[in-house]
């Protein structure tokens, strides 16, 4: 009779909720420690001499078992709590970006990335606007091509108002005075002559002559214009004696 009851008490199994967790003549101590934390009568603290690697596989076996992580509920509209969220994470990567990666000084600079978000032009939809970087290259390439077209108009317009000079042997031109004059009167013109073009050479060199003692130098076109006055004769010498009449 004695070994019937002791056959129908195993037969029966654990009677509380200790035995079920309960693991008889158990020989492993990662088992025997995880039916200890896993107890809902007490607690059992994670044995202090275990290695850091052998609290880690522990911590991953008893969440086969054990569900830890917090139940979430929505407070608002989906709608509502993406666009909280999309603005979390802008804000996120604003601190990313200007704080030391630790995280440890955030605090310090969520004023600053709040008003960086705040003050950020936005579209309709609350993102904000951005450009690629490679269409940097080519806005790159557009501001050289518009100075280039800036260049060749303005070059257009400016060479329609030059005159243009051209010059012939035995023309007479004035040359005008580069000369620094601290004081050159009033209504005094800066431009001497005439003189006399003797030869026209490219590259807009032309040589004169001064026709009051003969030299002949070398000047820029740049420096001569034509002379449209009437040409002077030398003076002559007229005797007012009266005549002496011979016989």
């Amino acid at each position: 009779m004695a070994e019937n009851n002791n056959n129908n008490d195993a037969l029966e199994g654990p009677q509380n909720d200790e035995d079920n967790y309960s693991v008889h003549n158990d020989e492993n101590p990662l088992v025997r420690t995880l039916r200890d934390y896993l107890r809902p009568a007490r607690t059992s603290p994670i044995p202090p001499h275990w290695t850091s690697q052998e609290k880690k596989k522990f911590v991953v076996e008893v969440r086969k078992f054990f569900w830890d992580d917090p139940y979430l509920f929505k407070y608002c509209l989906d709608q509502t709590n993406g666009q909280a969220e999309l603005a979390n994470r802008k804000i996120k990567q604003i601190l990313e970006k200007t704080v030391n990666p630790t995280r440890k000084d955030w605090s310090l600079r969520l004023t600053d990335a709040l008003w960086a978000y705040r003050t950020a032009y936005k579209s309709p939809l609350g993102t904000l606007r951005k450009l690629q970087v490679n269409e940097l290259e080519e806005v790159r390439n557009d501001a050289y091509e518009n100075s280039r077209i800036y260049k060749e108009r303005s070059k257009v317009f400016h060479e329609k108002n030059i005159l243009r000079k051209n010059f012939e042997p035995s023309q007479l031109v004035l040359l005008y005075d580069s000369r620094l004059h601290l004081f050159p009167g009033k209504l005094k013109t800066k431009w001497t002559g005439p003189f006399i073009v003797k030869r026209v050479s490219p590259y807009a060199t032309v040589e004169v002559e001064d026709p009051k003692n003969g030299n002949i130098f070398k000047v820029n076109g740049q420096r001569l214009k034509p002379y449209l006055g009437r040409c002077v004769p030398e003076d002559e010498i007229v005797s007012l004696n009266e005549p002496v009449y011979q016989d």
